[in-house]
């Protein structure tokens, strides 16, 4: 949503996208497990992490590489595009 919207993309494109995928909540033992494991500035790395191992998630896919290093260990596959 971030890079479409920053690129003036449509917001229909955008929904579509959205509902074609499902949406993770984030739960209060998430932020705490994020907060005491947090490797970086970025907060928002652990709570995507933590989200995507607790619900069975077998592959973290992302344009950001940042995130890829810091998160490179298992339990979870990392790729970037």
């Amino acid at each position: 949503m971030h890079f479409r919207r920053k690129e003036q993309e449509d917001n229909i494109y955008l929904d579509g996208i959205i509902d074609q995928n499902v949406l993770l909540t984030l739960t209060s033992d998430d932020y705490q497990w994020a907060k005491t494991n947090a490797q970086r500035k970025d907060f928002e790395y652990p709570l995507q992490m933590v989200v995507a191992t607790r619900t069975g998630c077998y592959t973290f896919v992302t344009l950001d590489h940042e995130l890829a290093k810091v998160y490179a260990e298992p339990p979870i596959n990392i790729q970037t595009i």
